[in-house]
């Protein structure tokens, strides 16, 4: 058996990622994929279940590669004496399935970004949002908020890419030592300085759903240069019969002063455990107790409400998004869930 690696290296088979957001260029992704023995077409709301390791292998006549349909990722087999035109056969059962086919669909918006006088590529951005299927004002209402997520980030991806480009110039123009300041488009930069992305994972992006409630994890990543970008990541817990976005006091009752004791403790206790934080445990705990209030971040699983942190709000970046869950029963609910 022989595995994608090895299959790229020697030529003899190849396959085609088209990725969500470069499916625009259809007659260049037409090319590329003509010699492929597999084209692998990611579809929005499925753009990170895509693995480069594992998913792509040839065993005697039958070669085999991972696909996606319908918010499912797939195992394709496919005959290598007809690998020219020969149909991907999807083998059950599916490998995954993502509870967005349950609720609705993903759409997609990407643009690139330009410079103010529309001379220069800037870079790119990419959105999604989750569409709730069925009618009523309670699905208007979440597709509402989505769609407002969607076009603050496309809004965000403007303003910021023009005012880097901007600060760049002006760094260039300090550096030629010049005391002109150098305008956007003189500056040196022909490659691209910036992107952004949203994405709604199919394998991340409901973390709590029962027939009154669904919890909806929106990721991101703004590239700014340097070493790496920054991710931010947004949740959205929903009441499906009023369509409104539950906060943390819409969903407990307990004493923010309890919340406090309860969510440092759980921190105290994971630094204890694995000392990924830049504090000590006990310092942690309290700067985790002191922040803490109805406003925080939070969002609800199959066991309990967790409580999150960004990159570098109390550990280095490659901690990623610090998390505890405080189970349900220790905690007073206002809401009923049925998990």
């Amino acid at each position: 058996m022989e595995n994608q690696a090895s299959q790229i290296s020697t030529g003899k088979y190849t396959f085609k990622r088209i990725a969500a957001d470069a499916k625009a260029d259809a007659a260049a992704n037409a090319a590329e994929a003509q010699n492929a023995l597999f084209t692998v077409e990611e579809e929005p709301g499925m753009t990170n279940d895509f693995s480069m390791y594992g998913n792509f292998y040839v065993t005697g006549n039958q070669a085999y590669c991972q696909q996606f349909k319908d918010y499912g990722v797939y195992l394709g087999e496919k005959t290598l004496d007809d690998a020219a035109s020969g149909e991907v056969t999807l083998l059950e059962p599916v490998l995954f399935q993502s509870p967005i086919r349950e609720l609705g669909h993903v759409e997609a918006q990407s643009e690139t970004l330009k410079s103010a006088d529309g001379s220069r590529e800037l870079g790119s951005v990419y959105a999604e949002r989750l569409v709730f299927d069925g009618e009523g004002d309670a699905v208007e209402a979440m597709n509402q908020t989505m769609q407002e997520l969607q076009v603050s980030v496309l809004s965000a991806a403007r303003t910021d890419s023009m005012n880097l480009d901007t600060e760049m110039s002006i760094d260039t123009a300090e550096t030629d030592g010049s005391e002109e300041e150098v305008l956007p488009q003189e500056a040196d930069a022909a490659q691209p300085i910036y992107s952004m992305a949203l994405t709604i994972d199919g394998d991340d992006a409901i973390t709590y759903l029962d027939d009154h409630y669904v919890c909806v994890r929106a990721d991101g990543y703004e590239y700014t240069g340097g070493a790496h970008g920054t991710p931010f990541r947004q949740y959205f817990v929903f009441d499906r019969e009023t369509g409104a976005r539950l906060s943390l006091s819409d969903v407990v009752e307990n004493p923010v002063e309890e919340l406090q004791a309860k969510v440092g403790a759980a921190f105290r206790e994971l630094a204890e455990k694995t000392n990924f934080a830049f504090e000590s445990p006990e310092d942690l705990e309290h700067t985790v107790a002191d922040g803490i209030s109805y406003e925080s971040p939070f969002y609800l699983s199959e066991t309990g409400v967790v409580f999150y942190y960004a990159p570098y709000e109390i550990a280095s970046y490659a901690e990623g998004f610090p998390e505890v869950t405080i189970p349900y029963s220790e905690l007073e609910m206002r809401i009923e869930l049925s998990k």
